[in-house]
C-alpha cells in the first residue's frame, strides 16, 4: 500500500472515529472545513435542525440553518454584505485563521430563517484541531430562541409594570420580612424627600408615627396567615410633615409557602380623616349643647328608629 493511500485511510478511520463519538452526544454538533463547509453533522444537529436535502458537504452554515441573508450574495454564505454582523460566521473565521488548536470559543448568534423570516438565537462553542495536518472546527450549538423569546417577554412585562409603577400616584414599597426596604416607588421617594438609593436597605418604621408603630406590628401580623394580606392606617413623615397612610399589604411566598418578601400599596388618607375627624367634632359639639338644654330632643334614621333621645 502506498503512503499517500495509507495516510488517506487514516485520515478517514479518524474522522469516522470522530462522527461515531458525535452521534453519542446529546447536543447538536458540526465538523466545519477550512473553507467553511460542513462536512459532517451529528443525530443530535439532525434532529434539532433538520438534515439538508443535498450532499451536506456543499453546505456552508448559513444555508443549513436557511439563513436569508445567504441569498444577498451570488457567492452565498459568508459573502453578504450583512454577513460580518453574523457572530457566528466572524467566531468560525477567527478559529480557522487561530495558530492555535483546541482554543475555544462562545458566543450567540441570530439567524432569519428564509422560510418564514422568524429570528432565531442559537448559542455556540467552537473548537479548533488538525486531523493529519487539515484544519477542522467542531461546532456545538444549542438553539435558545425559545429562552431569548421568554427573557424579551419578561423584559417587556417588566417594563410594562415599571412604566406603570413610576407614573401613578399610589406609594409602592417591597420590604423583607424585617421591614427593610428592598424596592421604592418614585412616588413614595418623593412623598418622603428621599432618593431610593438612601432608602434601600433601611427600616420603614422610623417613619411611622411613635404611637402607631404598635398598631402596625399588630396589623402586619396577618400577613403571615393565609389569605396572607393586611389593610391599616398610619401617620407617617412626609415631607408635608406627619400624614395619615393607608396600606393594603401582600405577602409574597416562597416555594415552602413562607413569606420571604411584602408588597405593599399605599395612599393619603390625610384629607379623609381630617373631614371624619371635623364630623365627629361638629356632631361631638350640637350633642353637647342638647345635652345642656331642657328641652326635648330626639333623633330619627331613615327607618325612623331613634338614634338619640
Amino acid at each position: 500500500m502506498s503512503k499517500s493511500k495509507s495516510q488517506h485511510k487514516s485520515l478517514l478511520a479518524k474522522k469516522f472515529s470522530l462522527q461515531h463519538i458525535l452521534d453519542f452526544s446529546p447536543t447538536p454538533s458540526l465538523v466545519i472545513d477550512k473553507n467553511r463547509n460542513i462536512t459532517y453533522c451529528n443525530i443530535a444537529a439532525k434532529r434539532e435542525f433538520g438534515l439538508p436535502k443535498s450532499d451536506s458537504s456543499k453546505f456552508r452554515c448559513g444555508d443549513y440553518f436557511s439563513c436569508i441573508n445567504k441569498d444577498r450574495d451570488k457567492k452565498g454564505c459568508g459573502h453578504s454584505d450583512r454577513c460580518s454582523d453574523c457572530e457566528f460566521n466572524n467566531s468560525l473565521l477567527k478559529a480557522l485563521e487561530s495558530e492555535g488548536e483546541h482554543e475555544e470559543l462562545r458566543g450567540e448568534s441570530t439567524f432569519r430563517v428564509k422560510t418564514t423570516e422568524e429570528l432565531f438565537w442559537v448559542r455556540y462553542s467552537l473548537g479548533s484541531m488538525r486531523v493529519d495536518g487539515e484544519k477542522i472546527v467542531l461546532a456545538s450549538i444549542e438553539n435558545i430562541t425559545r429562552q431569548k423569546e421568554a427573557e424579551e417577554s419578561k423584559r417587556l412585562s417588566e417594563e410594562k409594570y415599571r412604566l406603570l409603577v413610576e407614573n401613578q400616584y399610589d406609594l409602592v414599597v417591597k420590604v423583607d420580612v424585617k421591614g427593610h426596604f428592598l424596592y421604592c416607588s418614585p412616588s413614595y421617594c418623593k412623598t418622603f424627600g428621599k432618593t431610593e438609593s438612601e432608602l434601600i436597605g433601611s427600616k420603614f418604621m422610623p417613619l411611622v408615627h411613635e404611637d402607631d408603630r404598635e398598631l402596625t406590628e399588630e396589623a402586619m401580623k396577618a400577613l403571615f396567615e393565609p389569605p396572607h394580606t393586611a389593610y391599616l392606617e398610619q401617620r407617617a413623615k412626609t415631607v408635608d410633615g406627619w400624614r395619615w397612610l393607608a396600606w393594603r399589604d401582600t405577602a409574597v411566598l416562597d416555594d415552602m409557602g413562607r413569606v420571604k418578601e411584602i408588597i405593599g400599596v399605599g395612599r393619603d388618607i390625610n384629607d379623609q380623616k381630617r373631614a371624619e375627624e371635623e364630623a365627629t367634632a361638629a356632631r361631638r359639639h350640637v350633642l353637647e349643647v342638647l345635652e345642656s338644654t331642657t328641652d326635648a330632643f330626639f333623633e330619627l334614621d331613615r327607618d325612623y328608629r331613634f338614634t338619640y333621645l
